[in-house]
């Protein structure tokens, strides 16, 4: 029987420093492109391809995601800690209104709708989802075995020693796998300051990872002005052109 995905998580707690002046105001999944924010986009997709229950990790400036909480029809729950945390912390704080395998996605991504598409029927319980090169100074690198099965991952390159692809910021999780991070972050204070993809890294003894690559996903992360510029004059023409 298929075990299709109805649930997403969006990690949405930071304060987005890099962007700043922008995120003295918004928080980054406010910003637009397009004529449309960042985060209206993704929920937008994330209904059109059956994700029904959506819940957003808030933590900077929430109340503007409050604002449009009924307009989408998402929960929301609070990490009062963002300043001080990591997005581990934030994801693991949804542990009591998850009851099942789900979606993370990273709040300021742009992104086309297949890389959804490509985690919501998928078999393996635990997928990252990978591209192709994408050039944006910016990359997570990500190595995995010949059955593409999760080994590490590293903004640093010399630490991988194959570059299987780049970390997109959706990823499919299980419950279990879920459980699993928030006993590390219960058992060591200092996973409560580590981004979530890194956790993956320390639950792999328990937990197998998969990645999914797609080579030519059309994508970005906009985590300071020349990502936004790139997103504008690059990206989304692409994004129209595939719609």
């Amino acid at each position: 029987m298929e075990k299709r995905i109805k649930t997403a998580v969006i990690l949405a707690a930071g304060s987005g420093i890099r962007l700043r002046p922008k995120t003295y105001n918004i928080p980054k999944g406010f910003v637009e492109v397009g004529g449309q924010t960042l985060i209206e986009r993704s929920l937008k997709i994330l209904q059109v391809k059956g994700i029904k229950n959506i819940i957003i990790g808030c933590g900077h400036l929430s109340k503007l995601y409050e604002g449009i909480q009924d307009q989408y029809n998402f929960e929301i729950y609070k990490n009062v800690d963002y300043k001080s945390s990591g997005s581990l912390y934030t994801l693991v704080l949804a542990e009591k209104i998850i009851t099942n395998d789900f979606l993370i996605l990273e709040s300021d991504i742009l992104y086309e709708p297949r890389a959804i598409e490509a985690l919501v029927h998928a078999e393996e319980e635990n997928l990252i989802l990978a591209s192709g090169a994408t050039n944006s100074d910016d990359e997570v690198y990500i190595e995995a075995d010949d059955d593409m099965r999760f080994i590490t991952l590293s903004k640093d390159k010399s630490l991988v020693n194959k570059v299987t692809g780049e970390l997109v910021g959706i990823t499919k999780i299980s419950k279990n796998a879920l459980s699993s991070l928030c006993d590390l972050v219960r058992a060591d204070e200092q996973y409560k300051h580590w981004d979530y993809e890194r956790g993956f890294t320390q639950i792999l003894n328990k937990h197998n990872f998969f990645v999914r690559k797609i080579d030519d996903l059309v994508w970005c992360e906009i985590d300071n002005e020349k990502h936004l510029k790139r997103a504008k004059e690059l990206i989304y023409p692409k994004l129209v052109e595939k719609a």
